[in-house]
């Protein structure tokens, strides 16, 4: 916070010894006067809410019974008002609404009155009504916000009147001619919006004139639903035939001068609107083309290169096309790091960071960024790998948000903010705060929010609080490295687990105060979720130690009291609101998301996917045999017909199951045969729904559609993988190898290189609703000859995809003939099961 004409501690001191000012008892009686009849209705609607802020506010800390007047609705001045918005006295101390940059306001006295203004209105100038807050901003709002903190005691914690705190107050005086002129650290602070007030007073108060695409313009330039058909040119060659376009992810072919066009006049179209600034950004993981025109761009051989030296240089062209307009370019996957061929951005130019730690941010300390930096935050989000239970310590979000403000960050964008307002809220509320005065105490931060938020049950919260955040700490220093089911266990030992329920516990019998019972009622259900999930995964990590039909017993149980306590707060695929506290969406909102944790690097799918009612039936001990098949020789032509007649009859169908033992929607079977050359695959799969797939090419983009993949090793030494897969279409297959490269300090040691490209084919057919399928795979390939009792290593798995629903992400399904227990990728050769030639 910076402070303009008195200093922070001076805010602070009220002097005892004023005869006159704006003074409120219990009796006083006069209004709050809001600016009505702006251009957007929408202004006047958000001033009338704060307005009833105010009221609430001087009611519950001075006893005060406040009227409220719209302005056009005043006859004459009052002799004491409290002005919010464009008044009669803003002239009178030299201040008219204009004058007044993005959130930045005042509170002034005058002739025993209080002033709070700011700039208020939409912020692109629109005069239609927008939903969110988000869409204005409403300066008054925020001086009102910080009256309210520093002169009335109160406190917002968490969204909603159940996360307002109020302190008793016996009067309030602020002295004659006092004047308070605020700024902000930050020009735009996004997130998820949960609550007006609480966004406004921590430091989450919105884009204001900045054009956000959520991280990804390239999306809304050139959308392939527009243009994937009668433009297939203006996507991206991501196999290496030059006559295959995919669509499917959206990436782009910028070497066409069309989509350059197109991605330049979104950016016109984004600041004509009346934003300042507007967001240039990539598609997400995004697939670089190979086209060869595209290859011939300067810095394509450096993916992140060739993304920057194409922004830059719609950047230059925008500065000379709308002088005084800015672009903020983002800092995202593939160009993580600085630009190597040049250090200085166009005077236009801001960045967004989405690396942003010490070392990330030296290394921009070389260069010259004309509109400074902003974060793209993952603090937060079902994405980190603690899911939806807690991610960020007070002391670590403290230590970041000193270190954005020192480092001159003007925009903070909260990606997946606000799942955990229970477990969490101390650390949101220190974020928040410090964002706004680096200078604050975290520790007095911290036991403010305690004492004030729990009262009766501080006490034993804080200790819950310091059990919680004791663990939780070490979470950033393996957050990159460590699994996510690993993590949990450190985190959610048996003791630390049972200390605070014991401290849980206790507060929830002191508890008298509504609100108190309220705010401990979501700490329960986040706690609980917390709780249930780690004791599974403590009792899958003993399964696995000492495999037994007990120890399965007892984990089949801790999965069904998870899956129940899930069931019971869920509403279809919401979770089920705080009764009386709407405000708060629970652990994100999404009940389909707390099955596994949550998704990306959180995602965890055995054994929450576990069937267990069919476990049981089954009686067999997951993970404890390995897979084996036998693959027949062949005494005739192998044909891609009838699978279940002649050279086929024979052969045993084998079944795709979940690749963590879940349950599937739609099932897969293969079985195989050989001859003296080749191996044959066949493969019947269900495939509802008349599913449309575009062809990729040859290591194209595959694993977006429906795919069958094919891991061998065929020295069945576990060292080797190599990779088939294939989708419906012809022309649109993949194949790679793993673990030929010995050297260590080869480039592509470790890694799956699709520059190996084996001499292999398949045949597809496809009826409404099944897949037909075989490949055809020479020895050749591998190096090795085959013969009866040969062994090899090897996974069949499955991709189902749903491209054409909405909902895909949460429908689309993974299935593998050896369960990976472990991890959910396809090419872990520790779960190869074995084959063996007859």
């Amino acid at each position: 916070m910076k402070i303009h004409k008195l200093s922070g501690v001076l805010l602070l001191l009220f002097s005892l010894t004023v005869l006159c000012g704006f003074e409120v008892g219990r009796s006083s009686v006069f209004p709050i006067v809001y600016a009505d009849r702006h251009p957007n209705p929408g202004t006047d609607l958000f001033l009338k809410v704060t307005a009833e802020k105010l009221q609430k506010a001087f009611s519950e800390t001075l006893g005060a019974k406040l009227t409220i007047i719209p302005a056009s609705q005043l006859k004459k001045i009052p002799p004491q008002a409290i002005w919010l918005g464009n008044s009669p006295f803003l002239e009178k101390l030299g201040k008219k609404p204009s004058d007044f940059k993005d959130f930045d306001y005042m509170i002034a006295e005058k002739n025993n009155s209080l002033i709070l203004a700011g700039f208020d209105g939409h912020r692109t100038g629109s005069v239609k009504a927008g939903a969110s807050h988000s869409q204005y901003i409403i300066g008054s709002a925020r001086a009102a916000v910080v009256f309210m903190e520093r002169f009335l005691k109160t406190r917002f914690f968490a969204p909603g009147e159940v996360g307002t705190d109020y302190a008793k107050m016996k009067n309030l005086t602020v002295p004659s001619g006092f004047l308070f002129e605020g700024t902000n650290n930050l020009r735009y602070a996004l997130g998820r919006e949960p609550d007006f007030f609480y966004d406004y007073a921590n430091t989450l108060y919105g884009q204001g004139r900045y054009h956000t695409h959520g991280g990804h313009s390239w999306y809304v330039a050139v959308p392939k639903k527009i243009y994937a058909k009668k433009h297939p040119e203006y996507f991206a060659q991501t196999g290496n035939d030059p006559h295959v376009r995919d669509s499917s992810g959206n990436h782009l072919c910028i070497s066409n001068k069309n989509v350059a066009e197109l991605i330049y006049k979104q950016m016109l179209k984004d600041l004509d609107s009346g934003n300042d600034i507007t967001q240039l950004a990539q598609t997400d993981a995004m697939v670089q083309c190979r086209c060869k025109e595209c290859r011939a761009m300067p810095g394509w051989s450096d993916p992140g290169e060739w993304v920057w030296l194409f922004h830059r240089s719609l950047a230059e062209r925008l500065l000379k096309d709308r002088p005084g307009k800015k672009v903020l370019i983002i800092c995202y996957a593939p160009n993580w790091d600085p630009p190597k061929t040049f250090k200085k951005f166009p005077a236009n130019t801001a960045v967004e960071l989405c690396k942003y730690d010490e070392k990330a941010l030296e290394k921009w300390k070389e260069y010259t960024v004309p509109q400074g930096f902003h974060i793209y935050l993952y603090n937060w989000g079902g994405y980190c790998r603690t899911g939806l239970t807690p991610k960020r310590t007070p002391l670590f979000c403290a230590e970041q948000a000193r270190r954005f403000i020192n480092f001159g960050v003007k925009g903070v964008y909260r990606c997946g903010f606000g799942e955990n307002f229970g477990l969490e809220g101390p650390s949101y509320y220190v974020f928040g705060k410090i964002l706004e005065n680096p200078a604050l105490d975290e520790n007095k931060l911290c036991e403010e929010y305690v004492e004030r938020f729990y009262r009766e049950s501080a006490a034993p919260m804080k200790r819950f609080f310091e059990t919680l955040y004791s663990k939780l700490a070490v979470f950033p220093a393996v957050e990159r490295t460590v699994a996510a089911r690993e993590i949990l266990n450190m985190i959610y030992t048996p003791e630390n687990l049972d200390f605070m329920e014991r401290y849980l516990k206790r507060a929830e019998s002191l508890a008298k105060n509504f609100k108190v019972r309220k705010r401990l009622e979501l700490v329960r259900r986040e706690f609980d979720y917390a709780k249930l999930t780690a004791r599974v995964l403590t009792l899958y990590t003993a399964y696995r130690s000492a495999p037994s039909k007990h120890s399965l017993d007892v984990l089949l149980k801790a999965i069904d009291r998870r899956n129940a306590f899930i069931k019971s707060i869920s509403a279809g695929t919401r979770l089920k609101r705080i009764p009386g506290w709407r405000e708060v969406r629970v652990m994100g909102g999404k009940s389909t998301a707390l099955l596994n944790n949550g998704r990306l690097s959180a995602y965890i799918g055995a054994p929450f996917e576990w069937d267990t009612a069919h476990i049981r039936k089954t009686g067999v001990l997951p993970g404890t045999q390995v897979r084996k098949l036998e693959i027949l020789q062949s005494e005739g032509k192998v044909p891609f017909k009838d699978f279940e007649k002649g050279v086929w009859a024979k052969a045993k169908w084998h079944q795709i199951n979940g690749i963590q033992l879940e349950p599937l929607r739609e099932q897969t079977w293969f079985k195989m045969l050989y001859d003296k050359e080749n191996l044959y695959v066949a493969v019947k799969a269900e495939l509802k729904g008349n599913r449309k797939h575009t062809p990729v090419g040859r290591d194209g983009v595959f694993w977006r559609q429906n795919a069958i993949e094919l891991l061998i090793d065929p020295t069945g030494e576990r060292e080797l993988c190599y990779h088939l897969a294939w989708n419906p279409p012809a022309d649109s297959w993949y194949d790679s190898v793993k673990g030929l490269i010995k050297d260590p300090l080869h480039p592509r040691y470790g890694k799956a290189d699709s520059s190996w490209n084996g001499k292999w084919r398949y045949y597809s057919c496809q009826t409404q609703d099944m897949w037909y399928t075989m490949a055809v795979i020479p020895f050749e390939n591998f190096g090795v000859k085959v013969a009866p009792g040969t062994v090899w290593t090897l996974n069949v798995g499955r991709e189902i995809r749903y491209p054409a629903l909405r909902a895909g992400a949460d429908m689309d399904q993974l299935g593998l003939w050896a369960p990976n227990l472990s991890s959910r990728i396809f090419a872990d050769i520790n779960a190869f099961g074995e084959a063996h030639f007859k």
